[in-house]
């Protein structure tokens, strides 16, 4: 179900361009507003693996940033707190999955195909990831 089919069944919809995709670009030239590093998966991955070195994940990231996606749309009047959904395809439908998990305030979840080379990739050397730090401490 899209976002727009949950519209219509009276839930509050937030549809943003994760990090790396759609306008969400990370690595571009200034000057001439072009990709450096072709957007999507390989920038998935660009920024992803080295993340390892500074002990995160691009998935314990990318949940981070639904989490204040979500705290801007609750903030709106506009906006039934109780009548939030996520929905995704894909990686995002991986991230769905996840930011589901971790915040109550969603209320439904349609995560399709979920998946994606980087977002499935949650373990640390050290066995933890980002999103599970914030809960075992």
């Amino acid at each position: 179900m899209s976002g727009l089919g949950f519209v219509h069944k009276g839930y509050v919809t937030l549809v943003y361009d994760p990090i790396g995709q759609g306008e969400r670009s990370e690595y571009f030239d200034a000057n001439t507003r072009k990709p450096l590093v072709s957007k999507g998966v390989n920038q998935h991955h660009y920024m992803g693996k080295p993340a390892f070195l500074a002990d995160w994940t691009l998935s314990g990231l990318r949940t981070w940033d639904a989490i204040r996606a979500v705290d801007y749309l609750v903030s709106r009047p506009e906006v039934d707190k109780d009548r939030l959904v996520a929905a995704g395809c894909s990686g995002g439908g991986q991230m769905t999955l996840l930011i589901t998990a971790v915040d109550e305030r969603i209320k439904a979840c349609a995560a399709s195909h979920p998946g994606g080379s980087m977002e499935n990739t949650y373990l640390l050397i050290r066995g933890m990831t980002l999103l599970t730090k914030k809960f075992l401490v």
